[in-house]
């Protein structure tokens, strides 16, 4: 059995004047999320955000919502530095959409040794599109784009469909966002009129034009599609199409899943995205990369990133030795 020290709590002394200011900053009564999240769907996911912790008068706490609360970990800090200077915004999303390109860019880069980042195609001295990321399966290419918008939760949680799809063309659509790049370079590929193309992608006879996403509420049910039809719009009526195969819209966290089996050869990225894309076509039209993979024959082949992994562990470790310095080290079992 593993062997701890009587008193825990003893241990972590240091931290006993911290916890509860941080307590004071995230937490909030019954009756105080009560009353903040009158009204909206979105006041109700705000009061969440912004305090995920319920604080019941006998001094227990528990987490309302586990989502929130991970998103309020994770990407609170940016929002916290919006408190009273939102003139910071552009700088702080732009420096975090940075970030998280260069995230997604190295799992691509571990899982595709032959990987192309940040591909440009000229006009002059302009630039008429970009791709993230270009890798080369054989006769496949998928062309990748990164991208770590916010939507208006107003407008997710809101009833005004317009005003939401509006915010989704803005945000993804438009020009210069992901499905345009998509839509300009897989178009540019088709016709042989990207010069600067590396040589490797002469021969490639089909394209998976992939955006990868931050924001995990794009794996909902019927984005997917919306995408697939606002990218073939942006198709001028002479593209050639033949092997530009339906977008996919994969998540950050989709994209560490499959991080471990592509890299060790346990299936291709390429046979993944074909059986996907039989599954929308010939099963369920909205479902999500996420759900495929929970009920498809890959669920058993998943290999998660072993990056991911190990630095998951270490934060732990860090984590543990913080809060609990004086704590024994487990012994092995025997």
């Amino acid at each position: 059995m593993p062997k701890c020290r009587q008193s825990r709590q003893g241990a972590a002394t240091s931290y006993r004047g911290v916890f509860p200011d941080y307590l004071a900053l995230d937490s909030q009564t019954p009756e105080q999320f009560a009353e903040a999240s009158q009204g909206s769907q979105a006041e109700f996911e705000k009061a969440m955000w912004q305090r995920p912790i319920i604080l019941f008068p006998d001094g227990a706490s528990v987490i309302s919502d586990p989502v929130f609360f991970s998103a309020k970990l994770s990407i609170g800090p940016l929002f916290f530095l919006l408190r009273d200077h939102p003139e910071r915004a552009k700088a702080v999303f732009g420096a975090f959409g940075h970030a998280f390109e260069d995230y997604a860019n190295s799992i691509v880069g571990r899982m595709f040794k032959n990987a192309h980042f940040n591909l440009t195609k000229a006009n002059g001295k302009d630039t008429d599109f970009e791709v993230d990321a270009l890798v080369s399966e054989g006769p496949v290419a998928h062309v990748i784009e990164a991208k770590a918008k916010f939507l208006k939760e107003e407008l997710v949680s809101g009833n005004d469909y317009a005003d939401f799809v509006g915010h989704l063309r803005e945000k993804y659509v438009s020009r210069g966002n992901a499905v345009w790049q998509l839509a300009k370079s897989t178009a540019a590929m088709s016709a042989r009129a990207w010069p600067e193309l590396p040589a490797e992608f002469g021969t490639t006879t089909e394209m998976f034009p992939i955006v990868v996403t931050h924001d995990t509420r794009m794996d909902s049910p019927g984005t997917g599609l919306f995408f697939r039809k606002e990218m073939r719009s942006l198709f001028d009526g002479d593209t050639d199409q033949t092997g530009i195969r339906p977008l996919i819209i994969m998540t950050i966290e989709d994209l560490e899943d499959i991080e471990g089996s592509v890299s060790g050869s346990e299936f291709s990225l390429a046979a993944f995205l074909t059986d996907y894309l039989a599954e929308i076509q010939n099963t369920d039209r909205l479902c999500s990369v996420r759900n495929f993979m929970a009920h498809s024959k890959y669920n058993n082949k998943l290999r998660p990133s072993p990056v991911v992994y190990q630095q998951s562990i270490e934060s732990l470790d860090r984590a543990r030795l913080v809060l609990f310095p004086k704590q024994e080290t487990p012994a092995q079992p025997q």
